[in-house]
């Protein structure tokens, strides 16, 4: 049997999720109605990360 190495999963914690915050809710003024579901999405998760500890978002 051949043994396979175990995949890990990386993640980045975001530091600067006020300016990132920032950004997506400009680039939702100009938004055309197509893109706005998206950003929309974005903006929550962003929001929903932004009062997590580094360690929640990394899973530990």
């Amino acid at each position: 049997m051949i043994k396979m190495p175990k995949r890990e999963l990386n993640v980045l914690v975001l530091q600067d999720t006020d300016r990132i915050a920032d950004a997506v809710r400009a680039a939702l003024q100009d938004a055309p109605e197509s893109e706005r579901p998206g950003l929309e999405r974005a903006a929550a998760l962003i929001a929903e990360a932004a009062g997590r500890s580094e360690a929640e978002l990394r899973g530990d």
